[in-house]
This record gives structure tokens, C-alpha cells and sequence, in this order.
């Protein structure tokens, strides 16, 4: 998607009835259905906001299916809506000045810090859209300096001490995979290695748990075994074979679960693993759910579960997303399959097919909320999202409609019964309670000078989605992760997007305070980079963010940006240090807790 020509060329924009039409012929001709690359974002993770825990990772793939067949059309469409809406609300005149910050928000500057140092490298940047220093330490060091931090399937530790980064850990390369901190320190990485390929998607996997210690030195690894197809012949379907990891709540165990095409079905399995042994404890056998009869002439596809626990460790809820394959039909089929499981021995139990009150509605994200029920969250066509609360025997409790989302993600985190929902264009928190089912929400106020007219609004929507459909803009607008609540589950920290200016950037961090069952504005962050990426120390005294490289923090390209982490004191939200020079691509953090 490399076609996109820049609104800055000239002063009047887009207003080339040429160039626009064939802007959408190029968009067109150029949509294709990549094969699909285990462990990294592809095309049906972009489409779907977040299926899965947001924060931690974008795995979502559960509307692909229902919006595979419809693809092409829809892009077309936005294409036009987005070039129409640059159109009708960029400015006229002012094209040249591209490289201007926009309007900074009331308040002091977040560089500014009671007893800053004086040291000659941590004088602080200017204020605008200018390149961060390779360091700046404004007091005393942050209590962790130390980060792992992810790239493309690579990880890498970062010394903030001094603004660099350490060797990739030892997971091997050319795989993927997640990595998950162990208890007693370090971390493991689930790597899976693509075996063969056929037909442009794997056709067989191989699965290994590695662990390495906090300083990075390799400390033991199990081999879990290899997911192959036993599809007789190859084809173009994305997927073969599927792999999925979740871990436990305490650390201690990974939730391994594979999918695999089998001659006339798909079949599932989990593996569970011990994380501090390394060595599996427990299979868990997924019964056999044929969709064949939903398919008619297309193929379906059934991926990999997901495992999520309750109040009681021994019960589970797995869920197992499906679809049809069928780029012919413009409506193909899609579901999810829950079982209730315990480690009893005893096979899952299914739990009967689930219709929303609203349909269609894709499911995005499911747990429990006690061991005797459990929520669906999904997202409408409309983009309206709601929340259904279910008996363990597929009887509905009741839906709630928790508002409409203005942006191209709904990024979720839960602590308790509380399942908090975020919408980074309209900065907007909502707060659900699993238990009683209410719902209450807040937005964090827009800065001075922000304009919220209606065409400014449709304007936001179509540069939100040009943008989107490149791929800087993918990794950008989907933030990994969104949302950080400290471990004394008192205040939320969310990454916004600022929608105000033609290119998408950051508007930086948003406090909530969430304590006591309360929902309230706390404070804003501004942001020095193009953050993508949020975290917060164990004891909840600094937040972290992550801007990406090659843009200035409004998203303009400025190569003179690099990734860097910047970290924030919460006590009074200033600067504490800026690690602004660091080499390779945009990172993100591994969860929304660093230590």
C-alpha cells in the first residue's frame, strides 16, 4: 500500500478528480488476502479489533470471517468516504507547514520537573515536533530501567539507564511466538516455527517452550510437539494449522492451543505447561464441531481456543472462533464455540451456540465471570458494543449496549468484575460491572482549541481510515497494548489517538481514576513521541510509554524520530526520563505491567 500520494504535494490538496479515482483503482487492484504469519498482525488481526485480552496482544480475528467476502467493497468505500473528507475538511492554505505542531493543551509542559537535573544531556527538547534526545533524566532514575521490549517477533531488553538497547534475547530466529514473564523472574518465550508451507499458508508447526533468565541467559526449554494438516491437498486458505497461547493469571501456567485442518473437519487440543518445570501437566482435548453445513461453498475454518479462568483456578471457559472461507459471498458464516472444562479429568462440556440480541455481532473478547457464568463482548455492524452475561448452559442473562465506538479498535482490560472498555479517538472509558450488569462512562476532556464541528468530525473519520489501510497507520491505530491499570487497581492509564490533525498521531496518555468502584478523569499526559505502546511499574509510581520511529508525535513523517520510551512520574505527571534515540523498529511492551 504504497500508493497513497501525500495531501502536502500541493495546495489544493485533493482535489484531482483523477488522481483521486485512481487512488481507489490502485487501492483495488492492490487488495489482496496475504497468507497469514502466526504471532504478527495480518490483514484479518487489522480488521477486528482486539479478539482477544486487549493489552497484551491484537490477535483478533473473529470478524474476518463475516467480513472476508464483503473486503473488497467496503475498502473501496471508506477509500472514497476518507479522500472525500480530507477533501471537504483539510485546509486550504497552510499545506507547507507540515512540519507544525499543533496546539500544545493548557497546563505546564510534561519536560517540566520539580529538582530536574542539570546535567548537560538532559536538557530538554523544544517544545514541537522535534527529535528526542538519546537521553534525559529529569531527578532520580525510575525504580525499573530494565524493559523487554517487542518488535516483529524479536525481543529485546532496554537499558534506560542510558538510552540503549541490549542483544536480542535468545529465542531463535525465524520464529514467532509470545513471551510470558515467569514467577520467579525471566521470562519464556512460546515459539512456534513454521515446518512447511503450501499453497501460501503453513501446513505444519512446531512448538517450544525456552526460558531465559531476567539478565537474559538461557535456562532450560521443552519441546511441546508439531501441529500438522492433514489436509490432502494444499490451497490458498490462510489457514492450516493455528496456534494460540494464554497464561495464567499467578504466571504459572501457558495455555498452549493449536487448531489443525484435519481431511474433512478441524481439531483442537490444549496443551498445559508448567512454566517454572517446563514440562506439560495437562492435554485437554477439544470434542470435534463440524461446520461443514454452514460452509455451503466455501470452506470453514476453525481456530484456535482460548482459555480464560474464573474465581476457581480449575475452571475454565474455552472458546473457539470460526468462519467461513468463501470470498464469493458477501455474508459468509461466523461463530464461536464455548466449553466449560475443569482439570478433573472430565472431557469439556459444550456449552449450547449463543445468538446476541443484536445480529450480526462479532464476539471479541469472552471470560468468566464465576464459575457458574460468563460474559460475550462484541461489536456491531453499526459499531455499537455489547455485553451478554450467559449461564455456563448457554441461557442469556441479559445485554447491555455500552455505546458506540468512534474509532477502528475497542481495547479491553479487566481487574475483578470490572471489564473497562476504551475508545482512543473519542478518549473515552466505560466502565462494566460482570457482576450486576450496569455500566458507566467518562471522557477525558479535549484539549484547547480542538474543534468537534461535524464536518471536522467526518473529516477525523476518513483520515483515520486512509491512514489506516497502510500499514504504518495499522501499527499505529492499533495500539499493544492500550490500557495499563497499576496492581492496586486504583488508577487506568489509556493511550488516546489524536484525531484533530491530518495525520493520526498520538494524544497522548489519560488517567483515570478507578478505585473503590469509582470512574473519574485524573489527569492528562502529553505525549513526546507517536506512543503506540503503555505500561506501568508494579508499584504503580511511573508510567511508560512507547513512540514509534520515523514519525514526530502529531504521526507526520520525520525520520528524524526514533522509538523511545518515555517514562512519566504519576505522582504529578512530569517527565521523569526519555530514552528518545534507540535503534530498529517501533516496540511495544510485552504487557501492561513492566518490573
Amino acid at each position: 500500500m504504497d500508493r497513497e500520494p501525500s495531501p502536502h504535494e500541493s495546495p489544493s490538496g485533493w482535489s484531482d478528480d483523477a488522481q483521486l479515482g485512481a487512488l481507489v483503482r490502485a487501492v483495488a487492484d492492490d487488495w489482496r488476502q496475504p497468507p497469514q504469519r502466526l504471532g504478527q498482525l495480518t490483514w484479518r488481526d487489522r480488521i477486528e479489533a482486539n479478539r482477544r485480552t486487549c493489552g497484551s496482544r491484537s490477535d483478533g480475528r473473529r470478524w474476518f470471517g463475516r467480513l472476508a467476502g464483503a473486503g473488497l467493497l467496503a475498502v473501496v468505500a471508506t477509500v472514497v468516504l476518507a479522500m472525500t473528507a480530507v477533501y471537504l475538511t483539510g485546509p486550504r492554505t497552510d499545506r507547507g507547514a507540515v512540519g507544525a505542531s499543533r496546539s500544545p493543551s493548557t497546563g505546564a509542559s510534561p519536560l517540566v520537573s520539580p529538582g530536574a537535573s542539570s546535567a548537560p544531556a538532559a536538557s530538554a527538547p523544544s517544545a514541537g515536533p522535534t527529535p528526542l534526545p538519546a537521553l534525559l533524566v529529569n531527578g532520580d532514575l525510575p525504580g525499573v530501567t530494565r524493559v523487554v521490549l517487542q518488535s516483529n517477533g524479536s525481543y529485546r531488553i532496554a537499558d534506560l539507564a542510558t538510552g540503549t538497547l541490549g542483544p536480542d534475547l535468545p529465542f531463535p530466529g525465524g520464529e514467532s511466538g509470545t513471551v510470558l514473564p515467569r514467577p520467579e523472574g525471566g521470562w519464556v518465550c512460546v515459539c512456534v516455527k513454521y515446518d512447511e508451507s503450501g499453497g501460501g499458508s503453513p501446513t505444519s508447526l512446531s512448538v517450544t517452550v525456552r526460558a531465559v533468565s531476567a539478565s537474559g541467559v538461557g535456562e532450560g526449554t521443552l519441546e511441546v510437539g508439531t501441529v500438522a494438516s492433514e489436509a490432502t491437498t494444499t490451497s490458498p486458505d490462510f489457514v492450516q494449522v493455528d496456534v494460540h497461547v494464554d497464561g495464567s493469571p499467578d504466571g504459572r501456567l501457558a495455555y498452549i492451543s493449536s487448531s489443525r485442518r484435519t481431511a474433512s473437519s478441524w481439531r483442537a487440543r490444549i496443551d498445559v505447561v508448567d512454566l517454572t518445570a517446563l514440562q506439560v501437566v495437562d492435554t485437554i482435548a477439544i470434542p470435534d464441531v463440524d461446520h461443514a453445513a454452514d460452509a455451503g461453498g466455501g470452506s470453514w475454518v476453525g481456530l484456535a481456543p482460548t482459555v480464560s479462568m474464573g474465581t476457581d483456578e480449575n475452571v475454565l471457559l474455552i472458546s473457539r472462533a470460526w468462519y467461513v472461507d468463501d470470498p464469493t459471498n458477501a455474508t459468509p458464516g461466523a461463530g464461536t464455540d464455548h466449553w466449560s472444562a475443569t482439570f478433573d479429568g472430565t472431557a469439556p462440556v459444550a456449552i449450547p451456540a449463543l445468538k446476541p440480541a443484536t445480529d450480526p455481532c462479532g464476539d471479541w473478547e469472552q471470560g468468566l465471570i464465576d464459575d457458574a457464568s460468563f460474559f460475550v463482548a462484541c461489536i456491531d455492524q453499526t459499531g455499537d458494543v455489547h455485553v451478554g452475561r450467559y449461564h455456563l448452559d448457554g441461557i442469556r442473562i441479559d445485554e447491555t449496549d455500552v455505546g458506540r465506538w468512534t474509532g477502528f479498535g475497542v481495547n479491553a482490560a479487566r481487574t475483578g468484575s470490572a471489564l473497562f472498555l476504551w475508545d482512543p479517538q473519542a478518549r473515552r472509558l466505560v466502565r462494566y460491572d460482570l457482576v450486576t450488569g450496569r455500566s458507566a462512562s467518562v471522557t477525558a476532556p479535549q484539549p484547547a482549541g480542538a474543534s468537534d464541528g461535524p464536518l471536522d468530525a467526518l473529516g477525523d473519520l476518513g483520515r483515520a481510515v486512509g491512514r489506516w489501510l497502510a500499514p504504518t497507520a495499522a501499527a499505529k491505530i492499533f495500539l499493544q497494548p492500550a490500557i495499563a491499570i497499576s496492581e492496586d487497581e486504583a488508577t487506568l492509564y489509556a493511550l488516546g489517538i489524536d484525531g484533530s490533525v491530518d495525520s493520526f498521531g498520538s494524544s497522548g496518555i489519560d488517567a483515570f481514576d478507578i478505585g473503590g468502584g469509582g470512574l473519574a478523569f485524573k489527569r492528562h499526559l502529553e505525549p513526546t513521541a507517536d506512543f503506540i505502546s503503555v505500561a506501568v511499574s508494579a508499584d504503580g509510581a511511573f508510567v511508560y510509554a512507547a513512540g514509534m520511529g520515523g514519525v514526530d508525535a502529531t504521526g507526520l513523517p520525520d525520520s528524524g524520530f526514533k522509538p523511545s520510551v518515555t517514562v512519566f512520574d504519576t505522582s504529578d505527571g512530569s517527565v521523569r526520563l526519555i530514552a528518545g534515540q534507540l535503534t530498529g523498529d517501533a516496540y511495544s511492551f510485552l504487557g501492561p505491567i513492566v518490573r
